[in-house]
C-alpha cells in the first residue's frame, strides 16, 4: 500500500482565521443587540417618564389655577393650608378626584414648605414628614423631578387596588400669585398602559438592528471568504513546496528532519520502537553520466514511486540528499524494519525504467537502525544507519545492512568512513 504522505499545517489557516471571524461577528452582533436593547429600553423609559413629569406640570398648575382658593390661605402670604377641617378636606378632596380622574393618576399628596404632608388620597399618612426625601426637597427649591417604579400594590383615585403597576412619581413645586414656592405636590401616574407598546417597540427595534446586522455580517463574510480560501489554497500549496521534495514528490531533507525528530521524542515518552532506513542508489552517478541528468532524474522519481508503494500506510519517505533516502518507520523494532528494508531493495531490483527508449535497471543499498535509549539525539540514530549504509556499499551493495548497536561499548559510534564508494 502507497505511503499516505500529510502535510503538516501551522495551526493558524484561513479556516482557522474564517472560523474566528464568525466567531468575533457573533459575539459582536449579539453585543450590539444586547446593548442596544438595553439602550433603547432605557430611551423608552427616559420617554415616558419626562412625558409623564411634563403632564404633571401641567395638571398641577392647571389645578392651582382654578382651584386656589381650596388650597392656599387668603391671608398676605398666600401659603398651602397646613391643615383643613372636615369640610373643606371632603370638597378639596372631591374636587382633586374628579379633575385628575382622566389623567391616569393613581394618587396625589400636597406638601408644606416644612416636609408635611397637608393633603392625601391616603388619608392615613396625612400630617407626617416627609423630611429629608431629596426629591421633594427639591420640588421645594423650585425644580420638578420624576422618577419610574413598579409598585406591586396601590390603590387608585377610586379606591380599587391595582397589582404590578408601573408608576412615575413626580414632585411639582406650588406658586402663589407673587411667584413664592408655598409647597409641593407629589402626583402618581399610572403609565402600565405604555408596558406592551415599550416591549413592542424595543422588539420591534432589535429585530430591525439584527436584520440589518445580519445582512451587513452576510455581505463582509462573502467578500472575505472568496479571498480567504484563494489564501488558503496559496498556503495549501506554499506549505506543499516548502515540505517537499519538488522531484521526488516525498519530503524534503528538511522536512523528513522534523518528522524523524518528533518521533523520536514520541518513542522515548512513550518508550516504544522506532527504527530507520537510509537508502542510496548503487553507480547513480554511472546512470548520469552515461544516460543525461534528465534520465537520472527521471530514475529518482521512478524509485521514489515505487518505495512509496512498498512502504505501510504510517512510515514515512524523505529525500536524504542527492540519490539518498530516509524512511522512519514508527513503532518498529530491528526485524520488522530489515524486513521492510529487504522488500523495497526487492522491489527496486525488479523494477525496470523505461525512458526515452532506454531500459535502465537500478539497485539500492540499505541501512538499517533502531532507537536505543542511549540515542539522545536524531544524529547519532542517523549516524548508525548511515554507517551501516557504509558497509552495505563496501560488501558489494544491493544489500541490507543492519547496525547492531552493542550499549556496552563505551563509544559505540564508530569513525565513518568516506563516501567513496558511492557513485
Amino acid at each position: 500500500m502507497a505511503a499516505k504522505i500529510t502535510i503538516p499545517k501551522n495551526n493558524v489557516t484561513p479556516a482557522s482565521l474564517m472560523r474566528l471571524l464568525s466567531l468575533v461577528m457573533l459575539i459582536s452582533i449579539t453585543t450590539i443587540v444586547i446593548f442596544s436593547g438595553l439602550g433603547i429600553y432605557f430611551l423608552f423609559n427616559d420617554y415616558i417618564v419626562k412625558r409623564a413629569e411634563a403632564d404633571a406640570i401641567s395638571m398641577s398648575q392647571g389645578f392651582v389655577a382654578l382651584n386656589r382658593t381650596l388650597i392656599l390661605t387668603q391671608s398676605q402670604h398666600n401659603v398651602l393650608r397646613p391643615s383643613l377641617d372636615s369640610t373643606q378636606f371632603q370638597k378639596l378632596d372631591n374636587t382633586l378626584r374628579e379633575y385628575l380622574s382622566p389623567f391616569h393618576v393613581i394618587k396625589i399628596k400636597l406638601f408644606t414648605t416644612k416636609g408635611l404632608i397637608a393633603y392625601s388620597t391616603d388619608r392615613k399618612i396625612i400630617g407626617q414628614n416627609s423630611y429629608g426625601n431629596q426629591s421633594l426637597n427639591n420640588a421645594l427649591s423650585g425644580y420638578s423631578s420624576s422618577k419610574m417604579q413598579t409598585k406591586n400594590l396601590m390603590t387608585d383615585l377610586a379606591l380599587e387596588s391595582r397589582f404590578d403597576v408601573d408608576v412615575v412619581e413626580t414632585y411639582v413645586p406650588i406658586y402663589n400669585d407673587k411667584g413664592r414656592i408655598v409647597g409641593s405636590f407629589e402626583i402618581y401616574q399610572d403609565m402600565t398602559r405604555f408596558r406592551d407598546d415599550v416591549v413592542q417597540g424595543i422588539v420591534l427595534a432589535i429585530v430591525v438592528l439584527l436584520v440589518i446586522l445580519l445582512c451587513v455580517a452576510f455581505i463582509a463574510f462573502k467578500m472575505v471568504q472568496l479571498p480567504t480560501k484563494q489564501l488558503g489554497i496559496v498556503q495549501e500549496k506554499l506549505q506543499y513546496f516548502a515540505s517537499m521534495d519538488s522531484l521526488t514528490s516525498v519530503f524534503n531533507r528538511h522536512q523528513i528532519f522534523k518528522i524523524l525528530q518528533t518521533e523520536i521524542a514520541r518513542a522515548h515518552r512513550l518508550n516504544c520502537k522506532l527504527s530507520l532506513i537510509l537508502i542510496d542508489l548503487d553507480k547513480f552517478k554511472t546512470i548520469n553520466d552515461q544516460y543525461g541528468h534528465p534520465t537520472g532524474d527521471e530514475v529518482l522519481r521512478q524509485v521514489a514511486k515505487k518505495m512509496l508503494v512498498e512502504m505501510r500506510q504510517y512510515d514515512t519517505i524523505g529525500r536524504y540528499g542527492g540519490e539518498e533516502f530516509l524512511i522512519v518507520l514508527p513503532g518498529t523494532n530491528r526485524t520488522a524494519a530489515v524486513v521492510i528494508a529487504e522488500r523495497v531493495r526487492s522491489a527496486i531490483q525488479e523494477l525496470t525504467i523505461v525512458y526515452h527508449q532506454q531500459k535502465i535497471s537500478i539497485s539500492i543499498s540499505a541501512g538499517v537502525a533502531t532507537l536505543s535509549p542511549a540515542d539522545s539525539s536524531m544524529d547519532l540514530l542517523i549516524k548508525r544507519a548511515d554507517k551501516a549504509l557504509y558497509e552495505a556499499k563496501d560488501k558489494g551493495r544491493n544489500q541490507v545492512i543492519y547496525d547492531f548497536y552493542d550499549s556496552t561499548l563505551a563509544n559505540p559510534l564508530l569513525s565513518l568512513a568516506s563516501h567513496d564508494l558511492r557513485e
